[in-house]
């Protein structure tokens, strides 16, 4: 599939404007420390988000959202790939709902704990130190 996007760094203020549809989705804008952004390299709209907060000795992946006219195009897919490409040498921890638990699985995440209403915390670790597996 040919990816007609592009990834940069964005800021929260870029996205706010879908903070409700992401509640409707149990999702927030966290506070991250980097946050990227697929972007239409023609419009320059920004087609979905995924952030990472830095720890000493892990990353947090937070924030993973693409609105519901952008999905279905490897969007999600990409970002989750760039940031294990960018972040893959240290542990990574996420909290994921039903919708994206698929595509952590089978980057090599697994669930840590569930919880009653439906999100997950899953855990990755890279299968050699200082080496991503994306």
């Amino acid at each position: 599939m040919r990816r007609n996007y592009y990834v940069r760094e964005i800021s929260a203020s870029e996205v706010e404007a879908y903070a409700t549809e992401m509640r409707r989705e149990m999702l927030t804008l966290a506070e991250t420390d980097h946050l990227f952004g697929c972007v239409d390299p023609k419009t320059k709209e920004i087609l979905g988000w995924g952030g990472v907060k830095v720890y000493p000795h892990k990353y947090v992946f937070k924030t993973a959202f693409v609105p519901a006219q952008h999905r279905r195009r490897g969007i999600y897919r990409h970002l989750l790939e760039y940031r294990l490409a960018n972040f893959g040498d240290l542990p990574i921890e996420a909290y994921c709902t039903e919708k994206s638990l698929p595509e952590l699985e089978r980057r090599g995440f697994r669930v840590a704990r569930s919880f009653k209403n439906g999100c997950h915390l899953v855990k990755w670790r890279p299968s050699v130190p200082g080496m991503a597996t994306a």
